[in-house]
């Protein structure tokens, strides 16, 4: 009984420090966007693989879109489109009640941005 409920605590901590983690990732991708857009960019492949195993939820989807219009910005549209795309297919998998609008079938400032990479 005592290790259960050690065990219990041990996977809470860890769970805790895990979903911390990736919101201090995503702080410094926003801190990072403008003065240094790829150590930005290296906080957002971070990010990536820590939420890789995460039900997909709005802020995961935003992180995609963002990390796709910093690429923009630097330039680099071929892998700008597929932070979009992906971000597309995560906001597709992302169950309704983890949506803000679940009535919205694709983000849109997610599709104005392929549009904007489109017509570079």
């Amino acid at each position: 009984m005592k290790k259960r409920v050690l065990l219990i605590l041990f996977f809470l901590a860890h769970f805790q420090i895990f979903s911390q983690e990736d919101l201090k990732l995503r702080d410094s991708i926003l801190k990072y966007r403008n003065s240094n857009p790829s150590l930005a960019i290296q906080f957002g492949l971070d990010y990536q693989q820590i939420i890789e195993s995460k039900t997909p939820d709005s802020l995961v989807v935003g992180t995609h879109a963002l990390i796709g219009e910093i690429l923009s910005e630097m330039g680099l549209c071929a892998s700008a489109i597929n932070f979009f795309n992906r971000a597309l297919e995560l906001y597709d998998a992302t169950p309704d009640k983890n949506k803000r609008d679940p009535k919205v079938s694709q983000p849109p400032w997610v599709n104005l941005n392929v549009g904007k990479v489109h017509s570079q």
